[in-house]
């Protein structure tokens, strides 16, 4: 079955699924809705820069953590373009295999506002060596993984189990959802709530 296509749509992983770095690191969304407890915290008086802020100053998080973090803000706070990424080089895989006329479809609008990217081929290993992180796909799919579990971005592998008809009923607060070892293709999304509010002194000390 080819993915992504208007009917065999891909469902997003929502915002308010399970994270389990960040309530390790912070409490947060331990006991309830992880957005309803940040958006109950009330955003400091100089609030320059907080998503930056939030990530440098993230102690469990290691130098190649920080610099993927930094260059997905770079390609996506204020990118109009896909937010779908290939975590292999792009020669490696063929746009035909995924979405429909360029377009790739997702179920309902919650998590994307239009229910659908427009598809562009665009390697996110490809960019991310050529500003010199040096990573192979299994490095990359690790960092992306520990991103998503602090809550900096929200990662949807695009894959068969995470087609809507395959997630009925799935409890995603109650089971956090990674990227296999065998990603290929990704949605990334920031969390633009980290732009409103500082973490900074929540993060606890680094446990490595």
């Amino acid at each position: 079955m080819k993915l992504g296509t208007e009917e065999s749509r891909i469902r997003l992983v929502p915002d308010n699924a399970k994270r389990e770095a960040l309530e390790q690191a912070t409490g947060l969304g331990r006991s309830g809705d992880v957005n309803i407890e940040l958006s109950r915290m009330k955003p400091p008086q100089q609030a320059f820069d907080l998503y930056l802020k939030n990530l440098v100053r993230n102690p469990r998080l290691d130098a190649d953590d920080i610099r993927l973090g930094f260059l997905l803000f770079d390609l996506l706070e204020h990118n109009l373009g896909s937010q779908s990424f290939l975590l292999i080089p792009m020669s490696d895989f063929h746009m035909s295999q995924i979405g429909e006329n360029g377009v790739l479809y997702f179920h309902g609008t919650r998590n994307c506002e239009f229910g659908y990217d427009f598809l562009e081929k665009q390697s996110l290993l490809d960019i991310a060596n050529k500003c010199r992180l040096d990573l192979d796909t299994s490095h990359l799919i690790s960092l992306l993984n520990r991103l998503h579990s602090f809550f900096y971005i929200t990662c949807t592998e695009l894959c068969e189990e995470n087609l809507a008809v395959n997630r009925i009923g799935f409890k995603y607060t109650k089971e956090e959802v990674l990227l296999s070892k065998d990603a290929k293709i990704v949605h990334i999304r920031l969390n633009e709530r980290f732009n409103k509010i500082d973490l900074t002194k929540r993060w606890g000390k680094s446990t490595k």
